[in-house]
């Protein structure tokens, strides 16, 4: 994760020094500090972000707690649900013209139905106002993500971390131990490798 550390620590640093209006940058805009690949991989590995970031950049953490704790004194919880969430994570992909929403809710493509056009399949199945999660959505995706973001937002509005996230931090920690033991310092080899293996997982699954 060294390879992350100075892209993870530029995008809270900004989120930090932004308003309200950003305040749900500061919380969710750590699913775009990492690319569609490293998004797979932190969900096929069950990576808890607010671990991952108060190992790997905890200064810039403390910035952005402190920073959101403030503009958000008060602040219902409850306004945030998964269905905005996911609605937010939909509109930022869009914008960003990235994937990490079809990632996260992982539908199954629409296949070809004989007798109906790509134009009109495409009409029927848009018909009427979105739904999120969307119908036919992986749900352990998504609630892979929602458990994240209700992590973020204890940590930035209230300051607490929960003890599935330290218990993450020290497994986590314990892994990098193991790898180092064994001559793997390198985060970006071993980033290859766990996205190899998870990979080879995927295809043998699919076979």
């Amino acid at each position: 994760m060294e390879s992350l550390q100075p892209i993870l620590g530029k995008g809270l640093a900004i989120a930090a020094r932004l308003g309200y209006r950003v305040f749900r940058t500061a919380i969710f805009n750590a699913l775009f500090l990492m690319d569609e690949d490293d998004l797979e991989m932190a969900i096929e590995k069950d990576v808890d972000l607010l671990g991952m970031f108060l190992i790997y950049t905890p200064q810039q953490l403390k910035i952005t707690r402190q920073f959101v704790g403030r503009i958000a004194k008060g602040y219902n919880l409850k306004n945030i649900t998964l269905s905005n969430s996911l609605r937010w994570a939909k509109e930022e992909s869009d914008r960003k013209k990235t994937r990490h929403y079809d990632v996260i809710v992982n539908v199954p493509k629409v296949e070809p139905v004989e007798g109906v056009d790509a134009v009109e399949k495409v009409d029927i199945v848009d018909k009427g106002d979105p739904v999120y999660p969307p119908p036919g959505a992986d749900m352990k995706r998504v609630n892979w993500f929602w458990g994240n973001v209700q992590r973020l937002l204890e940590y930035f509005i209230n300051g607490r971390v929960s003890n599935l996230t330290k218990r993450w931090g020290v497994e986590h920690l314990k892994w990098r131990v193991q790898q180092e033991a064994a001559g793997k310092r390198d985060m970006a080899d071993l980033l290859k490798e766990v996205r190899k293996n998870a990979q080879q997982k995927e295809e043998k699954e699919n076979v």
